[in-house]
Order: C-alpha cells, then structure tokens, then sequence
C-alpha cells in the first residue's frame, strides 16, 4: 500500500478514490498549504469525508507543543499524519515569497541539519529531500523517505538519485512534476514546457519504471508547463 498527496480540490480527490477500487490500496492525504491560510483547527473538520490524512510542512526548528496540536487535531478527526521537511531560501531563492517566508522566520535563510526540524522519537513517517541520504543513517529511527525533487544548489543527478536509492534502499516519495525536472536536467516547470507532451509522457513511465519498486508515496501534481503552472 501507498498514499497520494495532493492538492486539488475534495471532489476530484473523491473521483480519484472511487476510480478501480483504489480505496482499497491507496491512501488519500491533503497536502494543507493548499487550505493556506486557513489554520488547521478551522480546515480539518471537513477533510475527513474526502481524505485519508494530511501531510504537513514542518517548522525550521523543532517545536513540540505545535507538534502535539497537529497531532491531536489529526487524530481527533480521524486522519492518518505523516510530515514533510521546509525547505530554506538557501535551497529555493527564486520566488518571492520565499524572501518573504524567510523574513517572517516561516522558512529558515539557510539549510540547516535535518535533525532541528525533528523531535526525538518521531513515529510518522517524514518526507525529505534527496540530498537528506547522507543524514538518514543518523536518524534510524525515524522513518524518512526521500523525494524525487530537484534542488538548485545542492542536486542531485536523476542517475545520481537512482543509485543513492538501489544502494540504500531508501523508501521514495515520487513526485510527477519534479521527477521530470530531474530526469530531463531541467529546473522549474516553466522548462518543462518546452518539452514534448509525449517526451514527458515518457519521462514519466521510465522514471516510474526506476523508482516504482521504492514508492511509498506518490505527489500528485496538476501542473500545466505550457502555461508556466505549477
């Protein structure tokens, strides 16, 4: 079994669900920035009808009565949890709003070890970014997975990334958007635009045939290159 994040909208996330008994094998969870800025406590209520759990960013700094409010608010309407790592200015310098985010303290200017953002004796599992492998055997008893995204200043290759995978075998977040940033050595999705629609097609279906035997969780992207849409 595997889950799918996404974040589009509860009615297409319902015909997902309910198309070829997927209910049976896959897990559905919102990814909340998708609900930004409305808080948890007002927007969790009604995930629940249509979604499995939610995946939500972490801090830049561990925090631990935050962590215990997610976690009861999940587990008081009945939703799965799993968290993923923020990203720093450092990693992503391009958008504004990651100046932005930074100056607010939302987003930390510098990538710093992953163990800041993590509390001892994490029990969900943590999706990361792919440069993490090297942390990860310091971290056994969380369960990380890494994900299929490319980072501008400290990459990996998508060969790179393949081997780091098979020789670890590290659990896989697939992403169908950034895994075809890597596997065709582009950055952002503006560039994916000038690619082919059957060329990406194929660079889904090669890059899945790869990394499928490793997936743990898939990102779900409704992203349209043509119009510079992610």
């Amino acid at each position: 079994m595997f889950s799918i994040v996404t974040m589009n909208h509860r009615k297409g996330c319902k015909t997902l669900k309910n198309l070829g008994g997927f209910h049976m094998r896959i897990k559905l969870y919102l990814n909340p920035v998708s609900v930004f800025p409305w808080p948890l406590a007002q927007v969790l209520p009604g995930v629940g009808e249509h979604f499995d759990g939610i995946e939500v960013l972490l801090r830049p700094k561990a925090d631990w009565h935050w962590t215990m409010e997610v976690r009861r608010l999940a587990k008081e309407n009945g939703l799965l949890l799993q968290w993923h790592e923020i990203w720093s200015y450092e990693l992503n310098p391009d958008p504004w709003h990651n100046w932005v985010g930074a100056g607010l303290g939302k987003i930390s200017w510098e990538t710093r070890p992953l163990h800041e953002q993590l509390l001892a004796g994490f029990v969900e599992p943590v999706v990361c970014y792919p440069f993490r492998h090297k942390e990860i055997s310091g971290a056994e008893q969380i369960d990380l997975w890494l994900q299929t995204c490319p980072i501008k200043k400290l990459n990996l290759t998508y060969n790179q990334l393949l081997g780091v995978v098979q020789e670890g075998n590290f659990s896989v977040v697939f992403d169908t958007q950034h895994v075809l940033e890597l596997f065709f050595g582009v950055w952002g999705v503006e560039e994916l635009g000038r690619i082919s629609t059957r060329d990406l097609n194929f660079g889904l279906r090669y890059s899945w045939r790869d990394f499928s035997s490793y997936v743990r969780e898939i990102h779900l992207n409704n992203f349209r290159p043509r119009q510079g849409y992610s």
